[in-house]
């Protein structure tokens, strides 16, 4: 209870009468000090229900920031829909995916009307974030979408070089791929909006980021799961790159490196929730991140990771700093104050990260495993490792020089490479894996400028970001980009509709985390308004366009994508084939220009014409006693060019258009072939299959010899199917067209020589039973046999002469002989020296057998660590019949390749060549030489492998 107030005492008479009473002052002291200790001791006590309430205090002007305000219902039904594009992504594909497209885009546009309404009644001001990275990519959008109207097409751009046309004016070689591309790309852009509504606020963030997060999640550990199922099943040396990243073909579209990018992702938005000052659930999430990442075995997912953490860390130091006035040290974690816990973080996890890479690639190099791909790239060395890629690179930077500023269509990569290439690859590069320069071919230097414009408004926003205190947002853009932009260079996952979408929400949300809104402190106004009903409309266009679009493209995509089919189709039975005939049919309906779809449907109704013709012909006994092989013969479609040779040919031709299978299968699939080829010419085989079928439509044509140049002309460096272009003409007595083939893959790949002269021989000795064929040979002067011809497409070069003869001579050794003589007689009268190996090989193909050998051991002597050219010496020594000087070239070999497989397989032929003497009774003398000289350690086949002890 407080103490009881002190009355005054009431004055007496004397005092009235001017007396003083005794202890006045002290009195007034104490009722002073009593006041002073009630005052205390009110400040300090709990106020109880009888207490008066106090007055309201006057709310404070100041608005609260984003990273302290709570995001609301719009930025909140905003964040929902990007997590909801984001977590789908990876589970859906073809028509589902269309529905997911439609239903994100869907809410995003209901997300902004309904602020346009709001705006409209004046109920909010300014809570429309656009960030400034929404600008170079609606341009490059923009681009895409003029390139899909432009006016001038794939087939306009064709010449008779085999190159695409120069063009200063937005082009695409093939309109439904850029169409395509550019609705996903809108798709990436609705979503980087819907993100950047909840970007601005911290909690709009943090459910980002655990979206983001949470899916990468989800997919590391299916992932993780299935690496373990399978190597339950084969053992983890059986892994092979063909498993489509982490679970095979459950991810379609995925490989090892498309999932490496979006678990990097991932890991963005785990670092963001642990600069915010996560729990043992960001951990566990962003460890069950990298475990995922590890199990892929992608070289450049791994090394991209400790780079972005770097690269975070130094965002983080350099951009984030505490609002003015605050402390350091207060305050809760993500309003600046958690840069220092976070960029501590970053420089562990690099180091972390970079000791996991080395030990998972570095250790596990097992041959034949994904994560022993590393062993090969450290022992060949990385350049070696990239060399097709770089080949690839330089060939199809060319394009650019043909299409400078506006390239060739967004998506057309893998359409406007192939007349530019100069080497053969064993892979069709349907992209660059390079985004750099698949994006200068595709859009040339504007779409390079707009790409370089984007990451400059990222950083900018970044450091906006930093500035406002959001060290989340700084961490996960500055990890992103880093590790995207370091895979990008090898690889093209950045395409993959999962890893894009989730990049652009993470973008978005980082870059929108210091943005106050467009209107933010200022009354509402007519032009906010209009923008908010624009950006709906817009939103709603462009998600609707690409679900559509999606939704056409879906019954296409398995032949659109490489290793998708999950069959042969020519396997496939009757019944099969009839059904994905309806399928393309109805898909082609709906998409009249998708090229592959009819390029698919027209190779399945050749497949459907096959089998009627071959079920006539069981039914007719005249072919009882017909070979399997004839009998193919006779099934094949091209057979109706042959029946255009010689007399008569027109009429039998006739008869043939007018069979009912012909009209049902064949014409119609020409038909489709042909539209293909307006809208994309530069798809592989396509001249091949049009050459076959040219005869089912009267035209002036009918061998097809216009497509079977043009085969040639644009695909120059696909070899298999110049043999076949090759071979085809020669059947129809196109001389100059098959050697123009022949001559092409002579040049390119001088070890096929062996083909070359075995179809040159095919086509001399079907020239010679057909008086019909000879004499149009030599109306052409194609008189030369198959000598001269051979000697007539062999390239300038003597030492590729030599090569194109040394891989004949395994079909006919005297044409070998000969081409190896004239090329030796060519270099000794005025040509430069030839090398050592080179003139060696020469001089085998000659029967100069000790000269040959000589020539060689002196190229040894200078390249002693040439495998190729020792294995081949040790293989003339032993053909020689000399066991002993093969003996000492193979412990060399066995020192530099221990117990390799060419040491062992010529180890065998030099063990049967010694049993074979001694059985012969010729070996008794050599034996007891090689005794005296200590060669004893070479008896017994297994001492070979000992001499490399005895000689250096």
């Amino acid at each position: 209870m407080d103490p009881p107030a002190l009355a005054p005492a009431a004055p007496d008479a004397g005092a009235a009468a001017g007396s003083r009473p005794i202890g006045r002052d002290f009195i007034r002291r104490a009722d002073a000090a009593g006041a002073a200790r009630r005052a205390a001791l009110q400040r300090r006590r709990v106020p109880r229900r009888s207490d008066p309430v106090p007055p309201v205090r006057k709310a404070s002007s100041r608005k609260p920031t984003p990273a302290e305000a709570p995001p609301g219902l719009l930025p909140s039904l905003a964040a929902a829909a990007a997590v909801a594009a984001v977590a789908s992504a990876p589970w859906l594909d073809g028509r589902w995916g269309a529905w997911q497209l439609a239903a994100v885009t869907g809410g995003a546009a209901l997300v902004v009307a309904a602020f346009a309404v709001r705006e409209w009644a004046g109920r909010t001001t300014g809570a429309l974030a656009l960030p400034a990275a929404l600008a170079p990519l609606a341009g490059l959008l923009a681009l895409g979408i003029v390139q899909a109207l432009s006016p001038t097409g794939g087939g306009d751009l064709e010449t008779a070089a085999g190159t695409l046309a120069p063009h200063w004016t937005p082009v695409t070689v093939c309109r439904p791929s850029t169409r395509q591309t550019a609705s996903w790309l809108a798709a990436g852009l609705a979503i980087l909006f819907l993100a950047a509504q909840a970007g601005r606020f911290a909690a709009g963030r943090r459910v980002i980021w655990w979206g983001v997060a949470g899916t990468a999640c989800a997919f590391a550990v299916v992932g993780v799961l299935g690496r373990i199922g399978r190597a339950a099943d084969w053992g983890l040396v059986a892994s092979l790159e063909g498993d489509a990243g982490l679970t095979g073909a459950f991810f379609a579209g995925f490989n090892r490196n498309h999932a490496a990018q979006l678990l990097n992702v991932g890991l963005a938005a785990a670092l963001a929730l642990l600069a915010r000052g996560g729990g043992k659930t960001a951990w566990a999430c962003g460890a069950t991140i990298a475990a995922g990442l590890l199990v892929t075995g992608s070289r450049g997912g791994l090394a991209a990771a400790p780079l972005g953490l770097l690269l975070s860390a130094a965002a983080l130091a350099a951009f984030v700093r505490p609002r003015e006035g605050e402390s350091p040290a207060a305050g809760p974690v993500g309003d600046g104050r958690g840069a220092p816990r976070a960029v501590r973080f970053s420089l562990i996890g690099a180091g972390v990260a970079t000791a996991g890479a080395l030990l998972s690639l570095w250790g596990l190099g097992v041959e034949g495993t994904v994560l022993g791909r590393w062993e090969g790239t450290r022992d060949r060395g990385v350049w070696e490792s990239l060399r097709e890629r770089r080949e690839h690179w330089a060939d199809a930077v060319r394009v650019a020089g043909d299409l400078p500023l506006f390239g060739a269509g967004l998506g057309t990569h893998r359409y406007a490479t192939p007349p530019y290439l100069t080497r053969p690859n064993p892979a069709w590069f349907t992209h660059a894996d390079n985004q750099y320069v698949e994006l200068l071919v595709e859009g040339g230097a504007v779409g390079v400028a707009l790409l370089i414009a984007a990451a400059g408004t990222l950083v900018w926003g970044v450091r906006r970001a930093g500035r406002a205190g959001a060290a989340d947002a700084v961490a996960a853009a500055a990890f992103a980009a880093a590790a995207l932009g370091v895979q990008g260079g090898f690889d093209y996952g950045i395409t993959r509709a999962p890893v894009w979408l989730a990049a652009t929400a993470l973008f978005g949300a980082a870059v929108a985390a210091g943005s106050t809104g467009v209107a933010a402190g200022r009354e509402t106004t007519n032009g906010t308004r209009f923008l908010a009903v624009g950006v709906a409309g817009a939103t709603a266009l462009v998600g609707g366009w690409a679900a559509w679009e999606t939704a056409r493209a879906a019954p296409a995509t398995i032949y659109r994508e490489p290793n998708l089919l999950v069959a042969d189709p020519a396997g496939w039975s009757a019944a099969e084939v009839e059904a994905e005939v309806a399928r393309l049919e109805a898909a082609l309906a709906a998409r009249p220009d998708d090229a592959e779809a009819g390029v698919a449907l027209a190779r399945l109704q050749i497949r459907q014409y096959r089998d009627a013709a071959a079920e006539a012909l069981a039914a007719d006994p005249a072919a009882a006693d017909l070979t399997p092989s004839q009998l193919d013969r006779l099934t094949d479609p091209g057979l109706g060019a042959l029946l255009a040779l010689g007399p008569g040919g027109g009429e039998r031709l006739a008869t043939l258009r007018a069979d009912e299978r012909v009209r049902r299968y064949l014409r119609p699939a020409y038909g489709r072939l042909l539209a293909a080829r307006r809208v994309c010419p530069f798809i592989p085989r396509l001249d091949l299959n049009l050459a076959r079928l040219a005869w089912t439509e009267p035209s002036a044509d009918p061998t097809g010899e216009r497509f079977l140049t043009a085969l040639r002309r644009n695909f120059p460096a696909d070899v298999p199917a110049q043999i076949a272009a090759a071979r085809r003409a020669d059947r129809l007595g196109l001389t100059a067209t098959a050697n123009a083939g022949w001559a092409a893959v002579l040049a390119m790949q001088p070890e096929r020589a062996a083909e070359v002269a075995s179809g040159l021989a095919a086509a001399d000795e079907r020239a010679t039973r057909d008086p019909v064929l000879a004499a149009a040979l030599a109306a052409d002067g194609a008189t030369l046999g198959v000598a001269g011809r051979f000697r007539g497409l062999l390239p300038e070069d003597l030492a590729a002469q030599i090569a194109v003869a040394d891989a004949a001579a395994a079909v006919d050794a005297g044409l070998a002989s000969l081409v190896a003589d004239a090329a030796l007689a060519a270099a000794d009268a005025d040509g430069p020296p030839l090398p050592a190996n080179v003139r060696a090989a020469a001089l085998r193909l000659t029967r100069r057998d000790a000269e040959a050998v000589a020539a060689l051991e002196e190229h040894l002597a200078v390249q002693s660590r040439d495998r190729e050219a020792r294995v081949r010496l040790i293989d003339w020594l032993i053909t020689d019949r000399r066991p002993d000087d093969a003996a000492d070239q193979l412990a060399i070999l066995n020192a530099l390749e221990p117990d390799s497989g060419a040491v062992r397989s010529l180890s065998a032929r030099l063990d049967r060549v010694r049993e074979a003497e001694r059985r012969a009774g010729r070996s008794s003398g050599r034996e007891s030489d090689s005794t005296k000289d200590g060669g004893g350690a070479r008896r017994e086949g297994r001492g070979v492998l000992k001499g490399a002890d005895r000689r250096p």
